[in-house]
């Protein structure tokens, strides 16, 4: 019944010792157990009685039992008496072991020890392998079913079972069987990294824990792997191409650890795109409401954030995005510094404003003094301060003006700017910055024409308050001389009077 490739064929004698016991288990047996001569016998004496040859009449399965016989040289026989009376049968399935009889259970704890203590178990050897990897194998219980469902095949097939195949057939389904055990421990390793929620983890970690889970993988598969080195080499490098495939840059593009690489680097852009447009939120919050006023405060304000953005982002992305953060902070330097000189050149305008408005007081003052003192320049003093004052309340409105829209179109500038940064158009962003710049300088270079229309009208009043004071002063002198000649007259006519 056993045919062996390339070999001929054999007695089966050079296989008995890779056989395992042979045991025949009699259920519900009606026979009594005694010899030819009526003698009570054991189970193994039945068995070994059954499996006789008669010398004289030739029998049809005498060679079935001649091969028996030789093939298990351990042979061992169990009769199970009924478990339950027959009105229970139909319902044995339901019923508890312990329920069952005595006699019955007796029989099979007998059976269970029997085959737990002494049975040998089964070995297959390939009859033409002289490789010391896997030449004899020891068969499991899945083992035996295999083998049993390849003969049943081969038989049904009306073929000859080949020993060669059916060693090869447990071989590669035991090694698939070890592949299978194997990266159920790796799988089991990266479920429990990402429950321990160390996810997400930097590049090199998550490399060095590969190494280690592929390391006892691989133990695990050579402890179960059965069969030659052709078969070892075969279903290891199928193995390792279920674990990990690398490109030719070194990058994994497929297997369980291209899985968790991916799912690391997705948790570590999520986790460090956090914290950074956390931080950012928070720095733009600080500056909006007045929180920082100084150079010193916003480069704390600005030390703070990275350092909380490094406390929490994390793996492989976490470099990418503390970059983008040192970029955002930039900006918003920027931003501030400008904010605070936009805020000086203002103070120094209302400054200048109220030096020109002193200017203005001092000169009103004078011309109310030169008023009283000659009535004769009356009329160019009001002319000359009534142009100066419509000159200064328009020079001031335009100032405002430019200063209020200047402030809006930066504001909704700085907020498409924002906009355009949150949804990721960088380039779009570098162009709304760069309009940003051209309008601030176009708003200098306005604020310093007006300045120069402003120092230009200061000229222009200081030298008609100049040209006012020779006048006054000539009036003054006038005054002066008339006074001095209204006191030589009011001298000479007391005078006269002392006289008369």
């Amino acid at each position: 019944m056993i045919h062996v490739s390339n070999q001929g064929e054999e007695s089966g004698d050079k296989f008995v010792e890779y056989f395992p016991d042979f045991v025949w288990v009699a259920r519900d047996p009606f026979l009594t157990l005694v010899d030819k001569k009526g003698q009570p016998i054991t189970a193994d004496q039945y068995l070994d009685l059954v499996l006789s040859v008669s010398e004289t009449k030739k029998g049809k399965l005498d060679d079935t039992k001649k091969m028996i016989r030789k093939c298990f040289q351990r042979r061992r026989c169990f009769c199970l008496p009924r478990p339950v009376e027959d009105e229970y049968l139909i319902e044995i399935d339901n019923q508890p072991y312990e329920s069952l009889k005595a006699n019955f259970r007796l029989k099979c704890e007998e059976l269970i020890n029997s085959i737990r203590l002494s049975c040998r178990v089964m070995k297959i050897k390939k009859p033409s392998s002289t490789d010391s990897l896997g030449g004899v194998i020891t068969l499991n219980g899945r083992g035996i079913v295999d083998l049993a469902a390849y003969y049943c095949e081969a038989f049904a097939s009306d073929r000859i079972p080949d020993f060669e195949t059916s060693f090869e057939i447990i071989c590669r389904n035991e090694s698939a069987r070890a592949i299978n055990a194997a990266l159920d421990l790796y799988s089991q390793a990266m479920d429990q990294l990402q429950a321990s929620g160390r996810i997400p983890i930097e590049a090199d970690q998550l490399y060095d824990l590969h190494e280690e889970w592929l390391v006892r993988s691989l133990e695990t598969f050579a402890k179960l792997i059965k069969g030659d080195e052709k078969i070892f080499v075969e279903f290891q490098d199928k193995l390792l191409s279920e674990i990990v495939v690398f490109s030719a840059d070194k990058q994994p593009i497929s297997g369980l650890f291209f899985n968790i690489f991916t799912r690391n680097r997705i948790a570590s852009f999520q986790l460090c795109q956090e914290a950074c447009q956390e931080q950012v939120d928070h720095v733009i919050a600080a500056m909006q409401k007045d929180q920082v006023t100084t150079g010193d405060e916003f480069l704390q304000l600005a030390g703070e954030a990275i350092e909380h953005f490094r406390e929490k982002a994390r793996g492989p992305h976490r470099a990418e995005f503390y970059d983008k953060l040192n970029k955002e902070i930039n900006v918003q330097q920027n931003l501030f510094f400008q904010k605070h000189k936009i805020d000086e050149l203002e103070q120094q305008n209302i400054q200048m404003q109220e030096s020109f408005n002193i200017a203005v007081a001092n000169t009103e003052k004078v011309h109310a003094e030169l008023m009283e003192q000659q009535k004769q320049v009356e009329a160019e003093r009001i002319a000359n301060e009534e142009r100066i004052k419509l000159v200064t309340e328009q020079n001031q409105k335009n100032i405002e003006a430019v200063q209020q829209h200047y402030k809006e179109t930066m504001k909704t500038m700085e907020q498409e700017w924002k906009n355009k940064l949150e949804n990721g158009m960088a380039s779009a962003a570098q162009e709304q910055q760069r309009m940003m710049d051209a309008l601030e300088k176009s708003h200098q270079n306005r604020f310093a024409e007006m300045q120069q229309a402003n120092k230009a009208f200061a000229e222009q009043s200081e030298r008609s308050i100049a040209n006012l004071a020779g006048q006054l002063q000539a009036a003054n002198e006038q005054a002066r001389r008339a006074e001095a000649a209204a006191a030589e007259a009011r001298a000479a006519a007391a005078n006269a009077g002392r006289r008369g």
